[in-house]
């Protein structure tokens, strides 16, 4: 059961208290600016206290406004920057962060912020370029090593990301998200056992990574630990209801549990969700053949076969299936649509039978 926190008042009074600070920020800048209209000093103040309110685009126009008067101020041009990336004004956050650079290359932040831009923005080896750049600069930058990390991943390197994770641990040891994404890599790399246990250090660290449960549970799905995969699926639906994954591997854990049953309620589960979830379709039709309900099993890989008419899997599970029946034209007729598509197990029943053409 999820925790009810009561109201903080004196939380709330801070805030109210901060907001109006911010206000009487803006009010005596503008006054200042009023008397003398190229204050720079006034125009950044301002433009502070604008972004703090969540006024980000009035911000940048101040800040722009200032920076007409101090061009070569590095430490404005990269708040600006940074605010832009929030906005994903990614274009414009790069132009202030090469400015910035160019005026002052020994500051690991502007490094920092253009790596985290060509990160979002899907560019990865340039990333890494200026993740390494930070680094040399602060070589205990935590989530410099974190987002570096998460670009090897997307990369494709599993173990460089995790070394970079071990990095950013090492410098932020409740460093939440950084056991989560360790874990999910080593899952990649098939070390399973380690895997859970950073998951449940993420968790212990920071019980709103929902996600860990449903990552958890396929770790310990692979080493076989069916129960304790499914105690964490359970758990991840709790949290989202409407998941149609969550049902499926719930469903899998449960077949492989020898719970038909179980299975075949979340498999329906999972194509009331999405309809389209072509492997729901196959696997609750092996459910239903597996309980002598041939029908049943014909019309539930048909439906897997209109789910997504370019997969090979239902056409080669509902030839067998007819073949097995004693339909052997329509049966060959769908194992050799499936061999078309790509299926090997279609192509060796085929072989197999000696009717392929």
């Amino acid at each position: 059961m999820r925790t009810k926190h009561k109201p903080n008042p004196n939380r709330a009074l801070r805030l109210k208290n901060y907001a109006a600070q911010m206000k009487s920020t803006i009010a005596s800048n503008t006054e200042a600016i009023t008397l003398e209209p190229t204050n720079a000093k006034a125009y950044f103040e301002r433009a502070f206290a604008l972004n703090v309110l969540g006024k980000k685009k009035l911000a940048i126009t101040d800040f722009t406004k200032g920076l007409e008067f101090q061009p070569n101020n590095a430490r404005i041009l990269n708040t600006m920057a940074f605010i832009k990336i929030t906005l994903k004004d990614y274009s414009g956050a790069f132009a202030d962060l090469n400015k910035a650079i160019e005026i002052d290359p020994t500051q690991h932040e502007y490094w920092f912020h253009r790596g985290y831009a060509s990160y979002m923005t899907g560019e990865m080896h340039d990333a890494v370029d200026d993740f390494n750049k930070s680094i040399a600069l602060c070589s205990g930058n935590d989530n410099a090593f974190y987002f570096r990390g998460q670009a090897k991943s997307y990369m494709g390197y599993p173990n460089a990301a995790i070394e970079d994770f071990d990095k950013a641990i090492v410098y932020r040891p409740n460093y939440g998200f950084a056991y989560y994404r360790r874990a999910t890599e080593k899952h990649v790399v098939e070390d399973y056992l380690g895997a859970i246990v950073d998951y449940n250090k993420a968790l212990k660290l920071d019980r709103k990574l929902i996600d860990v449960y449903y990552e958890r549970g396929m770790a310990k799905d692979a080493l076989g630990s069916h129960e304790g995969a499914i105690k964490d699926y359970n758990k991840a639906i709790e949290f989202e209801p409407d998941c149609a994954v969550l049902y499926y591997n719930r469903a899998l854990a449960k077949t492989d549990l020898g719970d038909l049953t179980g299975a075949m309620e979340d498999y329906r589960k999972t194509v009331e969700l999405d309809p389209k979830y072509t492997y729901a379709h196959i696997n609750l039709g092996v459910c239903k053949y597996l309980k002598k309900d041939f029908e049943g099993a014909m019309k539930q890989f048909t439906l897997g076969i209109e789910s997504n008419p370019k997969d090979c899997s239902p056409y080669f599970s509902r030839g067998a299936l007819k073949i097995e029946l004693g339909d052997k034209y329509s049966g060959l007729q769908d194992l050799r649509i499936s061999k078309s598509l790509g299926s090997k197990d279609a192509c060796e029943l085929l072989e197999e039978m000696e009717y392929d053409e």
